[in-house]
């Protein structure tokens, strides 16, 4: 009796499932007014200024990050190691705030997660402002701020979820793509910011009643802060919460024959997702992101020790990389959603990871000449620089005082036997990042809503997420000591088997990598059973699709025998 009820009761929770997505689907279909419209896109437009944001404040201080350590602790062999930790902490963070935003926004909406992340975003800018004041604790201050700043991150599974619940399938690639224009923005205006901080030089300016040091590494944490007021206000006054039907297209009613209807009809809830599928793109997203923060992680370091930069040096220089690269990224996010209406979006994610896959393979180190070894750099009060190993005699009356060690430090036995990188090195393969990274991105998070299709994004979002957390977090903490052992050679060779091995996947699941709706299709291809079936179908999915690439897979799909 009681297996009977058992039963029973999986069968009613089974139902009940069921009749959630028909539900939630009919609740959606209702027809878009025009106010409903343009309180939607000004809400998505608030999440792409949150994007912006967000990623702005996280690349204000990518170029100074490593710098700012060195001046809170001057001890020469102050390893790098540190970096890399300060980076962890953000990631673990941001991986358990990913899980908690997913749940968060599934149950309550998006309101109330974008504004707890946006307090922790400000509290822990504010923290990394005041990490000079804590003394010999500042390099652990740095590291704890920048956790409390991971924990902000849930907002990219706020926007992500809001993205495919707010948009239909024709407007999904266009909103992601232009998500991550913002979020590009974001990280080219980034280091444009810390650029405009660097007048106020590496002493600034201490305001004692405050214990604040407004110099040019924590000015950015400190505009972050107000950044992340503005943002509030944004959220508060302007952002309203949408869900609209997937397969509806209000501004073309007219040539709409929603494909929900057949879903329904051939019991598509009772369909899962194609979790090969998922399993799939979660690895791309795992390997792009590890790259992605490897780069970011030890490209400061690098510079510095391949080029003799000193902190002041390393924090100009690669924030101008950095920028210029961030504009080439924007460009490509720009032109990316035109892109996947000309060419199949699996084939330009394929082209991503190829480009991105050649620009870590410029960057390995070749030729006859070495890294300088570390040695002392001296200025005088008028900035002048000067290299030795002992300090240096008065001269004009300027005291010249000791300010930095440069070059690559002996204890790293590749300095004497891995060769120098070239200055071109790093321009070429960065010109590959910023159009290679961009459209891995893009294309990759797009695909995998489309994946998910009408199911609630919440959680699978958040998985998402916590993945590119997962890579952001173990990578730079893997690589950054394979970087002090090995060198850059085996470090960037790492990363080219990894990008090897997302091409083989590719490769391998590429009919999988289609929205879910033509999976359903796949699975229901029975029903279609003479050519002007056929025909009808393709001119519904010719609608309901984000592009008409998506055809030549329904043709195979709707072959009929």
């Amino acid at each position: 009796m009681s297996r009977r009820t058992g039963m029973a009761e999986n069968e009613n929770r089974c139902d009940s499932r069921i009749r959630r997505d028909l539900v939630l689907e009919d609740s959606l279909v209702s027809k878009e007014s025009q106010k409903e419209y343009k309180q939607r896109w000004r809400s998505i437009r608030i999440l792409y200024a949150t994007m912006f944001f967000d990623s702005l404040s996280f690349s204000i201080v990518l170029s100074s990050i490593w710098p700012y350590m060195k001046k809170i602790n001057p001890d020469p062999n102050l390893s790098p190691v540190y970096a890399g930790w300060a980076n962890v902490g953000f990631q673990l963070a941001g991986i358990l705030m990913d899980f908690v935003m997913g749940v968060w926004t599934n149950r309550r909406g998006s309101t109330e997660p974008l504004l707890g992340a946006l307090f922790l975003f400000a509290l822990g800018n504010l923290l990394y402002g005041y990490a000079q004041a804590c003394g010999t604790y500042g390099i652990a201050m740095v590291i704890f701020s920048r956790a409390v700043i991971g924990l902000s991150t849930g907002t990219n599974v706020v926007t992500r979820v809001v993205a495919a619940e707010a948009t239909t399938l024709k407007e999904r690639t266009k909103v992601m793509a232009h998500m991550s224009i913002a979020q590009g923005l974001g990280f080219s205006f980034g280091p444009a910011i810390q650029l405009a901080s660097v007048p106020l030089g590496d002493d600034g300016i201490y305001i004692e009643s405050l214990r604040l040091h407004l110099d040019l590494y924590t000015a950015p944490a400190f505009v972050s802060v107000v950044v992340a007021i503005l943002n509030v206000t944004a959220v508060l006054v302007w952002y309203k919460e949408f869900h609209v039907d997937i397969y509806h297209d209000s501004q073309d009613d007219h040539k709409i024959d929603s494909y929900r209807q057949l879903l329904q009809k051939h019991g598509a809830p009772k369909i899962k997702i194609d979790k090969k599928a998922i399993l799939a793109t979660l690895f791309l997203y795992f390997v792009v992101q590890n790259a992605f923060a490897l780069h970011e992680t030890i490209f400061t370091p690098l510079a510095m020790d391949q080029f003799a930069w000193t902190r002041s040096q390393a924090t100009l220089w690669v924030g101008i990389i950095f920028f210029i690269a961030g504009c080439i990224a924007v460009f490509t996010f720009a032109i990316t959603d035109v892109l996947e209406k000309k060419i199949n979006d699996r084939k330009l994610l394929l082209f991503g990871f190829i480009l991105t896959f050649i620009g870590f393979t410029v960057y390995l180190p070749w030729g006859n000449n070495y890294p300088k070894l570390k040695q002392s750099v001296f200025k005088n009060t008028i900035g002048e620089l000067n290299t030795n190993n002992t300090v240096l005699n008065t001269t004009a009356g300027h005291q010249k005082a000791l300010v930095d060690f440069v070059g690559c430090p002996e204890e790293y036995t590749w300095c004497h036997d891995t060769p120098q990188m070239h200055l071109s090195q790093l321009v070429l393969g960065m010109l590959c990042l910023s159009v290679g990274y961009p459209l891995v991105m893009v294309l990759t998070t797009s695909i995998y809503s489309k994946i998910i299709g009408p199911k609630p994004q919440g959680l699978l979002q958040s998985w998402l997420a916590a993945v590119g957390g997962v890579a952001r977090t173990a990578g730079p903490a893997l690589v950054t000591y394979m970087y002090v052992l090995a060198g850059p050679r085996w470090t960037f060779l790492t990363v080219d088997g990894f990008l090897i091995a997302a091409l083989l996947v590719i490769a391998v699941c590429y009919k999988r990598l289609v929205p879910y709706h033509l999976m359903v299709l796949k699975k229901n291809k029975n029903i279609i059973s003479t050519d002007i079936e056929k025909n009808q179908m393709l001119s519904r999915l010719q609608s309901c699709s984000s592009a008409e690439t998506y055809l030549e897979d329904a043709n195979e799909i709707l072959t009929v025998v």
